[in-house]
């Protein structure tokens, strides 16, 4: 025999080129699985602190309807004190209904809409109902004209 192999053989530089290839498609594929990653943790950072937000609005909002209540409970001058609320008012059909808005970010305002009611003397008793408590997005107030008591 004349020293030659029989058979089919692998060179060394097909075996460098096909380890070349795979490494290369796992540092890629680890480099967007980062990079998922990362966009996924700003993500929920976002969605967290639109919560906190809300939240936070949300117990504001309590917070000054409260101090509506409290401020009308009663009181023969309860026009006045509404003034002094900043809220926009109306009496329709024995009822006192009051409306606000409350800032939550830059893009969302919570509208607030409560009708409490009057008594036979025509003050405000105590009782009431939340008519509208909705977020509304910066994109949907500038396609509506603001209107808070309709």
């Amino acid at each position: 025999m004349n020293g030659r192999k029989s058979g089919f053989s692998i060179g060394t530089g097909s075996i460098s080129i096909l380890t070349l290839f795979v490494v290369l498609c796992l540092t890629t594929f680890a480099a967007l699985a980062l990079t998922g990653a990362r966009a996924d943790k700003a993500l929920a950072d976002n969605a967290a602190q639109a919560v906190r937000d809300y939240y936070a609005a949300d117990l504001e909002a309590e917070t000054h309807l409260a101090d509506i209540l409290t401020a009308v409970k009663g009181d023969p001058q309860w026009q006045e004190a509404l003034e002094t609320q900043d809220v926009y008012y109306t009496v329709e059909n024995g009822a006192l209904t009051v409306a606000f808005t409350q800032q939550i970010d830059a893009r969302r305002t919570l509208k607030v809409r409560a009708a409490l009611m009057l008594d036979q003397d025509g003050l405000p008793g105590g009782g009431w109902q939340k008519q509208l408590w909705q977020v509304e997005s910066e994109q949907n107030q500038q396609e509506q004209k603001p209107n808070l008591l309709h």
